[in-house]
């Protein structure tokens, strides 16, 4: 059986992230296809979690 790594919207945003910190909402929305998929308020929602669990840490 064949077994395909399909990455999830968190990762996804979490490595364009570290290597576009400065990148804007509308360039992240732009830059891969499951991002594209989703929603802006989507995405700027995830952005969210993750400061806030980046503030934590």
């Amino acid at each position: 059986m064949n077994h395909r790594y399909v990455p999830d919207a968190d990762g996804v945003l979490k490595t364009i992230v570290q290597k576009r910190p400065a990148a804007s909402l509308h360039e992240l929305h732009r830059s891969h296809p499951i991002l594209r998929s989703m929603s802006l308020d989507h995405l700027s929602l995830l952005l969210e979690r993750m400061a806030r669990q980046r503030s934590l840490a």
